[in-house]
Formats: C-alpha cells, sequence, structure tokens
C-alpha cells in the first residue's frame, strides 16, 4: 500500500489478472434464467484466486478453501444476499459453491460476493462507489482456515475472482496455558495518521486495504471493539477450540490477525503501526506482550502480495544498579560494584562519555558510575549545604553544570577527570530550578516555581532573562519541570500544574505552544491515553525527555516510558505509544509491556541510541533500556 485513496468505481482486478485467472481456474457458468441448468433453482460458482495472489501469502505457502466454507453473493437483480455453501471440500485453486436462490444472478456493475459470509441490517452495500460491510467482532482460529475478508466481482457470468481487502499478521504463541481463550491485537485509531485512509473509513482501528481492489470503504472493514479507553481497539482471535497438545507444542498456536498492509515513508525509514498483542482468558485477566518486544511470541507478515519485512524493536527494561535494594535515607548508601551499591533516591543523570556517567542522588552527593567498569564512587558537596537537592544537570566544555532545587542556585563542578570537585554558587533565589542545558554559549534552565524557561547570555554568569512565559496570555501559573531541544534547536517542556502537557518554545524565544497532551491529568495507567497526540493525556510527572538518533521522542512519564514518533506533518501527525509498562508501580525488569518502573527521575541515550539510561527516584535504582 502506498496511502493512496483508491477512486471510488467497482473495478476489483486489472485486466491482465483477470485473464490470468479465468485461465487457471475451471470455468463453471451461472444458470441464466431459462437455462436448462436452472432446474431446481440450484445455482453453482466457482471461487478462485489470480496467480500469485493467494489467500493469504507467508514462507512460500497458500491457504486452502475450508470445507465449512460460505460467501455472501449479492447481484442486480437481486433484492438481498444470497449464502452460497462450499460443496466440494477444500482446494486451493478453486473450489464449487452453490446455493438454491429464488432469482437467478445476473450480471452487472453491483454484482460480487464477499467473504467472509456475514450479513446485518443495511449491509453489505455500494452506494455511490462507497462498500460498506459488517463483518465479525470475533474471528475463529481454527487449522488451515483464516477469516481474512476478501472480495470478488463476478466476471462474464463465470467465475468469482476474490483479492484480499487487507493484510494479515502471522502471530504464534507458544506454550500457551490451557485456560487462555484469546489471542487479543490492540491498535491505536491514530494508525490512520501513518495511512492516509479515507475520511469515510471512520474509527475503527485495526485496517488495511491491497492496492488495485477499486473501492472505497465506509468503516475499517475489520469490525474492532473499544476497550473502554480512549482511541484504542481491538480484535479477538478465539483459540479455545486449540487443543492441549497444540498448546504444549512447540510450534505454539498460529493465529492471523488483520493490519494495515503496507509501510508509508517518514524521513525515508518506513513506518508501521505499533499494535499490541496479549492473551485473554475466560474471566477477563491478560497476560500482556507488545508486538515490539514479545519475547514469546514469532511474529511474521502474512500478505498476498511482497512486501518489505516489518523491522520490530524490542525494548528491554534492565536494572543496571539497585538490585541490593534501596537505601533506607540520604546519607546510608552503599557504593562499589553495580551489584552492591545501594542508592536513595536517583535524579538527574548526566553522561560524560559512553563509559562514564554521574547520577545525582537527592542528598548532597554525586554519584560517578564507570559503565565500563561497573563501579559506582561516591562525592559529597564539599562547599554547599547538605540540604542541597540536585536535580539534574549537564556537562558542556568540560563542565559539569548542576541546578540544585531545593537551595535555588545554580553550581558548576570541576577536574572531573580526576574526580576531584570544587563547586561554584553562580546564583541563588531561581525558585526550584529543574534543568539545565547549552544552546552554544548561552545556557537555558526551566525553573518551575518562575513559571518560566530562562536564558543566561554567555554562560550561566551572564544575563538572565525569560526565554518561554509561562504564566501569560493563555497560560496561568503552569509549571514548567523538564526540558529537551529537538533537531532543529526549539524546546519542548513538560509541564504539571495547569499544564500536563508538552509545550513547544522556539529557539528564539516566544510564547509557548501546547503541541501534545489534552490538559487532563492521567492519574493511573488507565487514563494513559496513548494515540494522536493531540488526545495525549500525560501523569505531569514527565521528568525524562530525551530525542534519539531519526526524531523519535522518549517520555518518562512515571511509571511508564513513552514514545512520540512524526509523521510528515511533524507534530500534527505525532503519534505516542507506551512501550514500557505494564501499568504498575512495582518496578520489574522485563521487556515491552511486561516490564515496569515506579517514578522516573531522568532519561538520557548514549551516543548511538543503542541504551537509554533511566533514573528511578522512588526505586532508587538506574536502568539500562536496550533497543533492539
Amino acid at each position: 500500500m502506498k496511502g493512496k485513496v483508491m477512486k471510488k468505481t467497482l473495478l476489483f482486478f486489472a485486466a491482465v489478472a483477470a485473464l490470468s485467472l479465468l485461465a487457471s481456474c475451471a470455468r463453471e457458468d451461472y444458470a441464466p434464467a431459462g437455462s436448462d441448468n436452472a432446474a431446481g433453482n440450484v445455482q453453482t460458482l466457482t471461487a478462485c484466486f489470480a496467480p500469485g495472489e493467494t489467500r493469504t501469502f507467508f514462507d512460500g505457502s497458500t491457504f486452502e478453501w475450508d470445507a465449512d466454507d460460505a460467501i455472501l453473493v449479492r447481484s442486480d437483480n437481486s433484492s438481498g444476499y444470497t449464502v452460497f455453501n462450499n460443496v466440494t471440500g477444500a482446494s486451493s485453486a478453486s473450489v464449487t459453491f452453490e446455493a438454491e436462490t429464488e432469482d437467478n444472478i445476473t450480471y452487472g456493475d453491483e454484482s460480487y460476493a464477499v467473504y467472509p459470509n456475514y450479513v446485518s441490517d443495511g449491509c453489505p452495500k455500494i452506494d455511490e462507489g462507497i462498500l460498506k460491510l459488517c463483518l465479525k467482532t470475533t474471528y475463529t482460529w481454527s487449522e488451515g482456515t483464516v477469516q481474512a475478508p476478501m472480495i470478488a466481482k463476478v466476471v462474464s457470468g463465470q467465475d468469482l475472482q476474490f483479492t484480499h481487502m487487507g493484510g494479515l499478521l502471522k502471530v504464534t504463541y507458544k506454550n500457551v496455558p490451557p485456560k487462555a481463550r484469546y489471542i487479543k491485537v490492540t491498535a491505536p485509531i491514530d494508525a490512520t495518521h501513518y495511512y492516509k485512509i479515507s475520511q469515510t473509513m471512520g474509527p475503527g482501528g485495526i485496517y488495511g486495504w491491497e492496492d488495485g481492489a477499486g473501492f472505497t470503504l465506509e468503516k475499517p472493514y475489520f469490525k474492532a471493539y473499544n476497550n473502554g479507553k480512549t482511541n484504542e481497539y481491538s480484535v479477538k482471535i478465539d483459540i479455545n477450540s486449540a487443543t492441549a497438545a497444540q498448546r504444549a507444542s512447540d510450534d505454539g498456536i498460529t493465529a492471523y490477525v488483520p493490519l494495515p498492509v503496507g509501510p508509508t515513508v517518514v524521513s525515508e525509514k518506513n513506518v508501521y503501526p505499533t499494535l499490541k498483542i496479549c492473551l485473554t482468558f475466560a474471566d477477563g485477566t491478560e497476560v500482556p506482550g507488545s508486538l515490539r518486544s514479545a519475547s514469546n511470541v514469532q511474529i511474521e507478515r502474512a500478505h498476498i502480495k511482497p512486501m518489505e519485512a516489518i523491522s520490530l524493536t524490542k525494548y528491554t527494561l534492565t536494572t543496571l544498579i539497585g538490585s541490593a535494594g534501596r537505601a533506607s535515607n540520604k546519607t546510608s548508601h552503599v557504593t562499589g560494584s553495580f551489584v552492591e551499591t545501594k542508592l536513595f533516591a536517583p535524579r538527574g543523570m548526566v553522561m560524560i562519555s559512553d563509559d562514564d556517567a554521574v547520577v545525582f542522588d537527592q542528598s548532597d552527593a554525586v554519584m560517578f558510575v564507570d559503565l565500563k567498569g561497573k563501579t559506582v564512587e561516591k562525592q559529597t558537596y564539599n562547599t554547599i549545604s547538605t540540604e542541597a537537592v540536585p536535580w539534574g544537570g549537564c556537562y558542556h566544555n568540560g563542565t559539569l553544570y548542576i541546578v540544585d532545587k531545593s537551595q535555588g542556585r545554580l553550581y558548576t563542578c570541576d577536574n572531573l577527570s580526576t574526580k576531584e570537585i570544587t563547586y561554584s554558587g553562580i546564583s541563588t533565589g531561581n525558585y526550584s530550578p529543574m534543568m539545565i542545558t547549552f544552546n552554544g554559549s548561552d545556557a537555558f534552565v526551566v525553573i518551575r516555581d518562575a513559571y518560566g524557561l530562562f536564558k543566561y547570555s554567555e554562560g550561566i554568569t551572564g544575563t538572565k532573562t525569560k526565554h518561554g512565559d509561562f504564566n501569560s496570555g493563555s497560560l496561568s501559573k503552569v509549571k514548567p519541570i523538564s526540558f529537551t531541544t529537538d533537531s532543529n534547536g526549539d524546546f519542548i517542556v513538560a509541564t504539571a500544574d495547569n499544564g500536563f502537557k508538552l509545550f513547544k518554545v522556539p529557539n528564539a524565544g516566544g510564547a509557548p505552544v501546547a503541541v501534545a497532551g489534552t490538559g487532563t491529568k492521567a492519574t493511573d495507567f488507565a487514563s494513559m491515553v496513548d494515540g494522536p497526540v493531540s488526545s495525549a493525556t500525560f501523569t505531569g510527572n514527565l521528568y525524562g525527555l530525551a530525542f534519539d538518533g531519526v526524531g523519535n521522542l522518549y517520555i518518562g512519564d512515571q511509571f511508564a516510558i513513552r514514545k512520540i514518533t512524526f509523521g510528515p506533518g511533524g507534530w500534527s501527525d505525532a503519534v505516542i505509544t507506551t512501550i514500557i509498562t505494564n501499568g504498575s508501580t512495582t518496578p520489574k525488569d522485563g521487556s515491552g509491556a511486561d516490564a515496569a518502573l515506579n517514578t522516573v527521575g531522568s532519561m538520557v541515550f548514549n551516543s548511538d541510541y543503542s541504551k537509554l539510561y533511566i533514573t528511578d527516584q522512588n526505586a532508587g535504582k538506574v536502568y539500562v533500556v536496550t533497543i533492539d
């Protein structure tokens, strides 16, 4: 699929495909009115596929028709739809369907058949080139059968020429528990942003089309159900009939799930929607996983035309420091090897190099982290109050800069090469500075209780001016708490009280502009809304913001890691997905939706963006997220 809107006509195959198909299928005519074959009003037809466009395609295999298959046929002179049943059993090339009809089928532009057979009030129908379907919400799984919607045009009164209306995802679950009933696949409604789908399709979540079908759908033809969570829809595949042997087999249980057929290109990269997959049980409980991080699920693209393989990204959260437990207070640290170290409340983290980092531990201590040697060394402040709370910092031109949220001070720290610490207090009365960075020779600091992003010209000893005012115009006492810069040098600022949004402040300064979030605070996992960034909700604890090397924005949202991916329109096309959390605040190593944090304090990438370091202030831990 290339994202283009199809013509609103009812041409289902190109002429070449039609000719090749007729040559490959048995030629069995309909029974025109008045013919000898019409005795008993039993009509017979043949359904088949064009060569190379099989019922589904993966690893060069072909799916066959099932003995229980039925198709729904509509013709110009019929007042409704007639169900034709398979009368010849399975066949990989073609199969005979038969039905008793009161009216004989004639051939016109609106003669077509739909598989699987399903009819509801007012559909299927075609109105001005728009096809309306009412397909089942739950798609069953059985060996050799796929309920993937297909549609056929009656050509010259002979064969039904079927093509797929969408792509499939082949999912193989291994070691499936005996009581698991469904494989559930969930997608955000915002998948439309990457697929340029006609507005006539409306909401639904999991859908797609194959170029050349020649019609426009009124709604997504994989009818999905809402999970009770805004902008989130799912399709369930019934696996209740799977045997115990299948569940325990090394081959696992295979199901076929609808999804968009191909990528769109964003910044010369193929972009796919993020889908979530899990097992659900009869009592409603779930065993979550993630399409991009599940370790017990084998995932393949199943489709009818060649396409590039999907690139699955796996996010794995691993405790780096803190496995020995948390320090009981801010003076009871234990340092040494990573496995021995106990931290109290790590906040900011600064990368000095890929081998060395500094962690501030909400006390009068700086933790030097040797990432290569896997050791931690503590260095206390020697010139400032023990009540200091170093919240964040940055490393610029050989100097470590620190913001002290509690005392309202900015500090510099020299001689890091020998870990000799000499602090210099630069300014006071900053009303809770939270983060600092440099843009050229100018320093920028977000100061929470002064409601602004401030610029210090020519370094933090220079003139201080308000670069972005969060307490003027339509904004009233909005508290900025963290920020980062994008590839254009603009500032992306996260806000808490009276905000709960992301704002952009231009590089040159100016009024903050909201770019993500509704302003409604997410109080728990259920109210944390993914999807288009304009409808997203945040907890207000966004202490970690970091761009990766291709322009995706990662957000530490209290107990979750979330990711914003940008479409061709930038923020207007941006979509947010939750890539790490199981919804709990009990820390847990793992991948994707199987992992959990408590309260993110900061996030920072290494130089090649393959590792994301995270401090968890309430768990007393430092994690590393590997991105494969």
